[in-house]
């Protein structure tokens, strides 16, 4: 990849100036904030005294924020226990991962040099349900990469059937000028990427059909967006573990709110919900 050569070192802004952002959203009111970067698990290593992610989660619960953290994308590697534990104990901090597999098969996880294997990410996802079992779990899947054969790709496919994932994010790989990537031999046609990524996404659909219908009968806590639905016009919004919740029974629900509603349904791969006095 060529990325890490253009973007440099990784950088880590003060946690003090982390803070002081994370003020400025909540006093203009924001709900839910997203901690985000480049290996974000990384935070801190960087800086004079050097820090932590969970260091600095652990200073966010402090602030006692009237809002809601959510991490973005972090590397299976990074998952530490320190971290589990945060998301476990603290509720401000959304039961939500999204950590990038990349591929099922060890050899073409070789070929993309990934500081991990099959195995490893295994044990990661499982020790990630064993302290949160109610979390959304996502990953990035990336397919036609070169040297993926059946063999390959059936490994992958194997792999995610078996695993507790919420979502899947599945994208076709595609040649970069200037990577070792464009060296490999063994390229992927492009029918065949296209057919591989389908049946990915039809397993990503399923998966994420079978994690909303856990929630049916329970309550949720959903942020409600300013917009509403384009198709049935209802209030939405999306609960702590990233489901997508439409709200039955008031359409004048306001927005920027966290709203508690008893989730009825489950209709084609959408929640819905009614607060209580519904």
């Amino acid at each position: 990849c060529i990325i890490p050569l253009v973007r440099g070192r990784s950088r880590s802004l003060p946690p003090e100036q982390v803070l002081k952002s994370l003020e400025n959203f909540i006093n203009n009111g924001y709900k839910e904030i997203v901690l985000t970067g480049i290996h974000l698990g990384f935070y801190g290593r960087d800086l004079n005294p050097s820090a932590s992610l969970a260091d600095i989660l652990k200073r966010i619960y402090l602030l006692k924020p009237d809002a809601r953290i959510r991490l973005s994308s972090i590397e299976p590697l990074e998952i530490t226990d320190d971290l589990l534990s945060l998301l476990t104990n603290h509720d401000i901090f959304c039961p939500h991962l999204h950590i990038p597999l990349q591929s099922g098969d060890d050899k073409i996880l070789k070929l993309m040099r990934r500081n991990y294997n099959t195995r490893s990410y295994r044990k990661i996802i499982d020790k990630t349900f064993l302290a949160l079992p109610h979390a959304a779990v996502g990953t990035d899947i990336m397919v036609g990469f070169p040297g993926e054969g059946d063999k390959e790709f059936n490994n992958t496919l194997a792999l995610l059937r078996d695993l507790p994932l919420a979502y899947l994010h599945v994208f076709p790989y595609s040649e970069r000028p200037q990577t070792a990537a464009q060296q490999l031999p063994d390229k992927v046609p492009a029918p065949v990427k296209k057919e591989r990524a389908a049946v990915l996404r039809n397993l990503g659909l399923q998966k994420k059909e079978e994690f909303a219908g856990r929630f049916l009968g329970k309550k949720l806590n959903i942020l409600i967006e300013k917009t509403k639905d384009k198709k049935t016009g209802l209030p939405k919004g999306f609960s702590e573990n990233y489901l997508s919740v439409l709200l039955e029974n008031n359409d004048r629900a306001a927005a920027n709110r966290i709203v508690a509603l008893h989730i009825t349904k489950l209709q084609q791969g959408r929640l819905y919900g009614k607060t209580s006095n519904g």
